[in-house]
């Protein structure tokens, strides 16, 4: 899900982040737009925004929320209410893959899902964003970019809600889960 490149050469972490939250805001679009009965094409869509979203979460963890506790005063804090976002999102996108696409309850659960990344997005571009690219500069946040474009690449494609969440875990665990959700996509596309 990377952006572009930024003008100056490189990945800019905002710009990579921010076209990120666009293109699961397009795909949470898509889907209100859909009648229930489209069954195969909400189930594309559920599919399209849980491996992005389980990516970029993936990529954020790894790489963003490190960045953002070392570099801002009450970067902690931040990432920890983050962090309890990022969980609750994989909570929803688990029961969103166990609900079946005649669930009555699969709708309640997308708008939860849909509402909770609304807010988490807004805290993000907001306030972390802006916040962590004034205290580092644009060559930090580009060096922070390219390792995220590069994190999301290797990142599990779907929602681990009791895997680790922060380093030195997520760095393992991460790219192990990947393997084994690659393994699942391929089975569930045969």
């Amino acid at each position: 899900m990377g952006a572009q490149p930024a003008q100056h050469g490189g990945i800019d972490a905002v710009q990579l982040l921010t076209t990120d939250h666009e293109r699961i805001e397009q795909l949470f679009r898509r889907f209100e737009g859909l009648p229930v009965d489209a069954t195969d094409e909400r189930q594309s869509v559920v599919r399209e925004f849980t491996q992005g979203l389980s990516r970029h979460a993936s990529a954020e963890e790894q790489i963003f929320y490190p960045a953002v506790r070392d570099a801002l005063p009450d970067g902690d804090s931040l990432v920890d209410e983050s962090l309890d976002d990022h969980h609750e999102i994989k909570e929803l996108l688990v029961a969103i893959d166990d609900a079946s696409p005649s669930d009555g309850r699969l709708d309640d659960l997308v708008q939860s899902l849909i509402a909770e990344v609304r807010e988490h997005v807004e805290e993000e571009e907001g306030e972390i964003l802006p916040r962590l690219s004034q205290a580092v500069g644009h060559e930090r946040m580009v060096e922070i970019g390219e390792r995220l474009e590069k994190a999301e690449a290797l990142a599990p494609t779907r929602a681990h809600p009791h895997a680790p969440d922060t380093p030195p875990g997520n760095l393992v665990a991460g790219p192990a889960a990947a393997v084994v959700d690659r393994l699942r996509d391929a089975i569930d596309d045969g």
